[in-house]
């Protein structure tokens, strides 16, 4: 998988969160109560730990880059794919 795929493959991630937190603010509206309050605010999270994951991968893209170029080189050179390492949580 190439950046733009996992880029794509996170932002799409994110909108399905907030289409859930949207229907999550709905039903709060149409009928609050903590129960739902508290559903409310899970999918409010999720968004947000979508939303970082995909802040974190944008703010390293250049490393993701490197691995990508590392990774079409060596399958030049030597024949075989090597397969990827998937660099994650590289928060500074």
């Amino acid at each position: 998988m190439n950046n733009h795929e996992l880029i794509r493959e996170h932002t799409q991630t994110a909108m399905q969160a907030i289409n859930k937190a949207h229907e999550a603010s709905k039903d709060l509206s149409n009928n609050p109560s903590p129960e739902k309050f508290d559903q409310f605010r899970t999918q409010m999270q999720e968004i947000i730990d979508h939303l970082t994951t995909l802040q974190d991968y944008l703010n390293h893209e250049s490393a993701h880059a490197y691995e990508d170029l590392s990774e079409w080189l060596a399958a030049a050179v030597t024949g075989n794919h090597l397969e990827r390492r998937h660099l994650q949580n590289m928060k500074q």
